[in-house]
């Protein structure tokens, strides 16, 4: 499948907030999670990303990118500031890098039924050359969904650090700290 990537635009936001929207159902659906039990983490998540949605729309932070299969958005990946779980994990590894200069990669998502064909791969070394470009020295994200865990997995290597039980009911959450 060939995807171009481009930077989302303002007119666009609802189609990715759909996608995005299908990916975190689907992907909870995956790891095996009963829906009903888990509505209000999966609102919360959604609510999450639709306030990020909004927050680029109106400042153009956090910064995004879609995929596109002609001029339907198949996968979504943005960077912005570091939340409280970044801070905790610097926290954890004793890390004091000034942090300003590590930023997390967000909303990293990719239309389920086309996972597996490097659209994921583009939009993270597309991601990555422009960070490049940018005042950052670190990179930062985390996942508590299993197939998240493996994708990364396979992209970072082994977590930076792990929280065990972050999800009650639910799991571990890895994130990963590595240089730009």
């Amino acid at each position: 499948m060939e995807v171009k990537i481009e930077e989302l635009k303002k007119t666009e936001i609802d189609k990715a907030l759909k996608l995005i929207s299908e990916v975190i159902v689907d992907n909870f659906k995956l790891d095996g999670v009963d829906l009903v039990k888990f509505k209000k983490e999966i609102d919360s998540g959604l609510e999450l990303q639709r306030q990020r949605l909004l927050n680029f729309s109106a400042k153009n932070l956090p910064y995004f990118l879609v995929a596109k299969n002609k001029e339907e958005i198949v996968g979504t990946i943005a960077y912005g500031p570091i939340d409280d779980l970044i801070k905790s994990a610097l926290k954890k590894m004793e890390k004091s890098e000034d942090k300003r200069l590590i930023t997390e990669l967000i909303s990293v998502y990719v239309k389920t039924s086309i996972q597996g064909k490097g659209i994921g791969s583009q939009l993270l070394s597309e991601m990555m050359r422009l960070l490049k470009k940018t005042e950052y020295k670190y990179v930062s994200l985390s996942t508590g969904y299993i197939g998240g865990k493996k994708f990364w997995e396979k992209k970072f290597g082994k977590p930076t650090v792990v929280f065990e039980k972050y999800f009650p009911d639910y799991g571990d959450c890895w994130i990963w700290i590595k240089k730009v």
